[in-house]
Order: C-alpha cells, then sequence, then structure tokens
C-alpha cells in the first residue's frame, strides 16, 4: 500500500522543502517512509498529523541529512531500523551534519550513507526480512526490524 502524508499547513507556512511529498510504503507489515527534503516545520507537521504514529521501518532521512532537519522529535517518532541518507560525495554543503547521524545513531539506527557507500538498495521480503545492500563495498546485512505497524493498524 503507498500512502501519500500530505503535511498541508507547511505548503503556506515554510519553504519550498517543506512542501516535498511525503510517501509511506507499506509491505508485509513494514513501512518505508520517503520524507523528500522537509525540514523541521514539516517533520513537525507530519509527526503531529500522524498523532506520533511514524515508526518505520526504513526511512529516507529527510533533507539529505542537513542540519535544518532530522529534530529530535521526529527521528524518534520514526525509530527507523534502517536510515538511508542520500548525500553526494564531497558535497560543497557538507551533509550529513555530524548531530544529525548522531540522532539517528542513538537510536541504534544502520545507516546508510550514498556519499560512503555509493548505491544502496534495501530489500524487504514477503516476510518481512530486512537485507541492506551497499555498492561501495558489496556488502549485504540482515537487519533486525519489529514490524512498524500491528495487526491492527492500517497498512499492516
Amino acid at each position: 500500500m503507498v500512502q501519500a502524508e500530505l503535511p498541508a499547513r507547511s505548503l503556506g507556512a515554510g519553504g519550498l522543502n517543506d512542501a516535498s511529498l511525503v510517501l509511506s510504503v507499506w509491505f508485509a507489515g513494514r513501512r518505508v517512509l520517503f520524507t523528500g527534503d522537509i525540514e523541521q516545520l514539516g517533520e513537525g507537521e507530519l509527526v503531529d498529523l500522524s498523532g506520533g504514529a511514524l515508526r518505520s521501518t526504513v526511512l529516507k532521512v529527510p533533507h539529505h541529512g542537513s542540519r535544518s532537519s532530522s529534530s529530535s522529535r521526529f527521528v524518534t517518532a520514526a525509530a527507523p531500523a534502517v536510515a538511508v541518507i542520500s548525500a553526494g560525495a564531497s558535497g560543497r554543503y557538507g551533509f550529513p551534519h555530524p548531530e544529525v547521524l548522531h540522532r539517528y545513531a542513538e537510536r541504534a539506527s544502520v545507516i546508510a550513507r550514498t556519499d560512503r557507500d555509493g548505491a544502496v538498495e534495501v530489500r524487504l521480503s514477503r516476510h518481512g526480512d530486512v537485507t541492506l545492500w551497499r555498492a561501495a563495498d558489496g556488502s549485504r546485512q540482515r537487519v533486525a526490524a519489529a514490524p512498524a505497524v500491528d495487526s491492527g493498524s492500517a497498512g499492516g
């Protein structure tokens, strides 16, 4: 199931980044949350609109891991088993920011970074098993992840 998460209030209040389309993809009791470039305003609205129910197996980290995103409140609500950061190698903005990396590490998220790992692939099996592949070294890693939702919730 694919669900659009629309932080509607930020469309007028925040910048263009907070108007990013946010999608949840549900499969085998797991949630993959694609956040686009939302920053802290959009994250806060997303947490509020979801009632805090953002637990995700895989998270595409907002705004390339910039300091203006991945607030503690958002990272706690999402609690991703895998946090994927899309950032260019030797990028001029210095993404991801060390504080952001620390927030995900504190929550024991497995962090995959395209600036260091090259292409990253996350596979979810029909049984809910999670496997992370990193192109830079060809490694595959099984990731322990609790279901994102219980059997009575949407997408479960």
